[in-house]
């Protein structure tokens, strides 16, 4: 205990400073190697003295555990010497979002439960489950070009019935400022067309029933018009990828092979990624029942 005592002393009496990193209080300890005493951490409540604290240096006492020992004084193992934490692995939303660190100005580091993880692969943390995810309430850039939290995505309201001149009841099923469309039977419509709005769109659609079920009314260029495009499928979930092999038929003009999945893409105010978004703009669907009748 006398030997302990006049160690803790010598030490404390080395110190004329005040330490702010780990860096510091590494610099100024006198370890012993063999045994694993004399190292010393950063720890902030040192700041204000302690156990096992030096002063008011902001260094704490701690023992290296690969030493001999004894470990005098019981100090706390310095972090630096513990064993790294196993990989955890989460089931559920609420366990990712406890491991996240995320920053809240730019929208970066959240992360989201996405079973498919537990296999790794893009966007992944490891085998951990969790998905790194981005918040699009942040100012970004989106690093890495996450995928959008699902918790922050708002669902879209309800919207009314539009074009009953075409369709009797009118079409409910579409969406304003995304492109739900896909890839097949791709067929661009324009002013020169005599498609002016987006209920022509729709009617062009309805004349194409056998080729149809999709359509988007948007910008696609700096010309100040929207064009009309037709296809025969839709956007396909960010988990899918499907291609277009020579044997298949009917699928007309394709816009890319093979069709890669993803989140239902915003539209733009001419088409490209890195202009401001449209919300005019409108997406949906329309089928031919076989009793004759369409709904969109």
């Amino acid at each position: 205990m006398k030997s302990l005592f006049l160690v803790t002393l010598l030490i404390a009496g080395a110190y004329s400073q005040t330490c702010f990193t780990e860096f510091c209080c590494e610099a100024l300890q006198n370890p012993n190697p063999q045994t694993g005493a004399g190292f010393l951490q950063f720890r902030a409540s040192c700041l204000n003295g302690g156990l096992n604290c030096v002063d008011n240096s902001g260094c704490q006492l701690c023992f290296n555990p690969a030493g001999s020992g004894p470990n005098e004084g019981n100090r706390p193992i310095c972090d630096r010497f513990l064993p790294p934490p196993p990989n955890p692995r989460c089931f559920n939303e609420t366990c990712c979002e406890a491991l996240q660190n995320p920053n809240q100005a730019t929208g970066n580091g959240f992360l989201q439960f996405n079973p498919t993880c537990l296999n790794g692969g893009l966007n992944c943390v490891d085998n951990s489950g969790c998905e790194l995810c981005f918040n699009p309430s942040g100012s970004g850039p989106n690093l890495g070009n996450r995928p959008v939290c699902t918790r922050f995505i708002t669902p879209q309201p309800c919207l009314g019935a539009i074009c009953p001149n075409v369709v009797p009841g009118g079409c409910v099923r579409y969406v304003t400022g995304f492109d739900v469309t896909g890839v097949t039977n791709l067929v661009t419509l324009g002013v020169a067309d005599g498609v002016l709005n987006v209920c022509d769109c729709i009617e062009a659609c309805v004349l194409s029933f056998q080729t149809c079920d999709a359509f988007i009314w948007k910008f696609t260029d700096n010309s100040g018009f929207k064009t009309c495009t037709l296809y025969s499928n839709f956007n396909l979930p960010p988990a899918v990828t499907l291609g277009f092999a020579n044997n298949s038929t009917g699928f007309g003009v394709l816009g890319q092979n093979p069709q890669a999945g993803g989140l239902v893409p915003r539209c733009t105010i001419n088409g490209n990624s890195n202009v401001p978004f449209d919300p005019t703009c409108v997406s949906g669907g329309l089928w031919a029942l076989d009793t004759g009748a369409l709904i969109c």
